[in-house]
């Protein structure tokens, strides 16, 4: 499951495994495999792809390069992924109850948000590019919580 927009081509994964690359008129120009054969979300921003599996964020160049691969022990199901304005990659935890950031190189991560925040089981979760807003949905809630840039 995943599906992402970025100048002017949608990205589609296929199988956990694969990318489509298809332009707006339906046309699937090119195909991106993907570092693991059991990717759950992709995100797309500029010239980079990242993509997920329940233990790890992986980092792509869109020429299939990989730039780098964050792991940690804590975390064991990453659900979805978004990317900010500074190639800044936030993850889902769904086991627990967290929203991590993991730099634009991979180097540093921090868990940004948790229980004490209302995250319950964090869903879905999306970068508002042009307001600068991270909006985040719990999985059993009927809430949202946006949170804006300082």
């Amino acid at each position: 499951m995943g599906i992402s927009y970025d100048d002017n081509n949608l990205y589609v994964l296929i199988k956990r495994s694969t990318v489509h690359v298809i332009d707006l008129a339906g046309e699937v120009i090119r195909d991106i495999s993907l570092p693991s054969d059991s990717i759950s979300n992709v995100t797309v921003h500029r010239d980079r792809l990242v993509c997920i599996n329940n233990t790890s964020v992986y980092c792509c160049l869109l020429n299939r390069q990989l730039m780098w691969k964050f792991e940690d022990n804590k975390y064991k199901r990453f659900l979805r992924v978004t990317t900010d304005n500074d190639g800044n990659v936030y993850v889902t935890d769904f086991n627990t109850n967290t929203v991590v950031v993991v730099s634009d190189n991979g180097g540093h991560f921090r868990e940004i948000l948790a229980e004490s925040d209302g995250m319950k089981y964090p869903f879905g979760i999306f970068f508002d590019k042009k307001e600068k807003g991270l909006l985040v949905s719990n999985f059993h809630s009927e809430k949202a919580f946006l949170f804006y840039e300082k």
